[in-house]
């Protein structure tokens, strides 16, 4: 059997970045069960973000950082069910002083839900409208205090369009040089004995 047109393009687009950005050799939290993530969530999520994460895992991206987030991360700045909560709350806190939401939230049809950071307090997000495949990225620019849409952009085409400096998002000092990925390694049990 062939692969179709789609995961053909989803393939380009993954190796693409690859040679952009290699990724680990040994990935953190690469695996875990998709089903229970979307099930949590009550929603699929994109193929392209699910080659994301099998191929880097958790960590960050560039000197700012970016953080993708990881629905397998036990970490909780870095597990994606997590960092979502907290930023569909701080929305709603927004909205409950008055400020108009250009977007509705997740999980409401159609809705903002949140897939990475930056360390400048940027805010990545799907737009969750019609299939995950068609789900286009939706940052929240602190610097600008708006939202800027990237319509017909999926999370790995928005990442490799970024990191090859073809797109203009972030302050110039995230393509001083060309970002590479930083993989998070847990904390050993000695570490962990040592911040107590």
């Amino acid at each position: 059997m062939f692969p179709s047109t789609k995961e053909v393009k989803m393939i380009s687009a993954i190796d693409n970045l690859h040679k952009l950005m290699p990724p680990p050799a040994k990935p953190t939290d690469a695996t875990g069960s998709w089903e229970q993530v979307e099930r949590e969530l009550d929603t699929r999520l994109p193929d392209d973000y699910k080659q994301f994460v099998q191929s880097y895992g958790s960590g960050n991206i560039g000197d700012m950082p970016l953080t993708i987030h990881n629905p397998f991360a036990p970490e909780p700045g870095l597990n994606l069910l997590q960092a979502a909560k907290g930023i569909v709350a701080a929305y709603k806190s927004l909205v409950d002083d008055g400020y108009k939401m250009r977007y509705r939230l997740f999980p409401e049809s159609g809705g903002l839900l949140p897939w990475g950071t930056t360390g400048n307090g940027d805010y990545l997000h799907w737009r969750t409208k019609g299939l995950p495949e068609q789900w286009s990225v939706v940052i929240w620019d602190c610097g600008l205090t708006k939202f800027r849409s990237f319509e017909n952009m999926n999370c790995v085409q928005f990442l490799t369009e970024l990191i090859s400096g073809r797109l203009k998002v972030f302050p110039s000092a995230f393509f001083e040089t060309t970002p590479k990925f930083v993989q998070y390694i847990p904390p050993s049990d000695e570490q962990k004995k040592r911040r107590k």
